[in-house]
């Protein structure tokens, strides 16, 4: 209830309280007083013989804005005075600007957000695009008690199936990098007419990791999959590209900025947002990385560029010569404050396709 409603009623109730004599026109002119005194700022003067309230919340419902900016002290509403400028927040500790009111807020524009991504929305900064780091999981939970992975696995010249490949979903590539154990109780299917790969019986909650192997006569590079977002009930992801020995081999000598070495293993990272769309404008790098590794950032049209610094909306960068068969840290740099990373171990002469995903595995 607002303060003038509550005088209004007060005014009104001089009627049932014995004051019957006093005429309705010197009623509504008091009653009017007390609404434009309230008005003016001479609340106090006029109410100190009642209580405004019992608790900060009283003092929200009567005057406007957030509990939090009150307090209640003998019953009378009074403003919190946190700051008078921003090292006063500073010094508690947490919220760093000094907003309207003597209250210390998170934001009161976007740039003191810190990010180009985030926005001052209420005093908080909300960031859509990179908020959930270290937050976890923000999907419904599971629903079905073993996950089902769906893809398409292409000859990458061609975009056809592949004769003869065989798929099997593997452990923690840190646990068994050659995937010589395969998860128990999963089955995989391939239609060769369509390239329809299917793996059903995937654990709940564990990350997924296949390894593709084509036929010996195909002459490609055996193909393995990453991700770092657990499996749940049915999960499709992009298509899977096998590369003919061949193609990288002449791309290596021909393209590259040093010589690719096809003995070690090669990258393709896409990253993703908190909305799960490729991300734009974030840097891909490796911890303790080769003398002789080579970097890449595929273009909007694309095409691989080795000119490039960070992600175009592809969101897709490339790691080549990397060594194999020893536990590599991918780190994904956001921010100067803001990163994210992911360990694996990768084969030598094999693709790799990784699929990174922000969430409880940022930091």
């Amino acid at each position: 209830m607002s303060l003038v409603r509550h005088v209004m009623q007060r005014c009104g109730a001089m009627r049932d309280v014995g004051l019957a004599r006093v005429q309705r026109g010197q009623r509504a002119i008091s009653c009017a007083s007390v609404v434009l005194a309230l008005a003016g700022g001479c609340s106090l003067a006029l109410n100190t013989d009642r209580q405004q309230c019992d608790s900060p919340t009283d003092c929200a419902q009567i005057l406007g804005g957030e509990a939090t900016a009150y307090t209640c002290e003998q019953h009378l509403c009074q403003a919190v005075v946190e700051c008078r400028s921003n090292p006063d927040c500073v010094n508690k500790g947490s919220r760093a600007i000094c907003g309207e009111g003597g209250l210390c807020v998170e934001c009161v524009t976007d740039p003191d957000c810190g990010s180009p991504t985030a926005h001052c929305v209420a005093s908080v900064c909300e960031d859509p695009t990179w908020g959930c780091l270290d937050k976890p999981d923000s999907r419904a939970p599971a629903t079905l008690p073993a996950a089902t992975l769906t893809a398409k696995a292409l000859d990458a010249l061609e975009s056809k199936p592949l004769v003869g490949l065989t798929a099997r979903a593997c452990n923690d590539s840190i646990v068994d990098a050659p995937c010589t154990q395969p998860y128990a109780g999963t089955t995989t299917n391939y239609d060769t007419s369509t390239g329809e790969l299917t793996v059903t019986g995937l654990k709940v909650g564990l990350p997924i990791r296949l390894k593709l192997e084509p036929d010996a006569s195909l002459g490609m590079f055996p193909l393995q999959y990453y991700t770092n977002r657990s499996a749940r009930d049915i999960e499709t992801i992009s298509d899977l590209k096998l590369v003919p020995k061949e193609v990288l081999s002449g791309f290596a000598m021909s393209l590259m900025p040093i010589p690719g070495d096809l003995t070690k293993a090669n990258l393709s990272v896409e990253i993703h947002d908190c909305q799960g769309v490729p991300a734009a404008g974030v840097k891909l790098s490796m911890l303790n990385a080769p003398a002789d590794l080579i970097t890449a950032y595929i273009s909007d049209i694309g095409a691989p560029r080795f000119d490039l610094t960070e992600t175009t909306v592809k969101g897709t960068a490339g790691l080549l010569n990397v060594p194999p068969m020893a536990q590599t840290t991918l780190v994904v740099t956001i921010s100067p404050t803001k990163s994210m990373t992911f360990q694996f171990v990768p084969l030598g002469a094999t693709s790799s396709i990784v699929d990174l995903y922000p969430g409880i595995f940022g930091k």
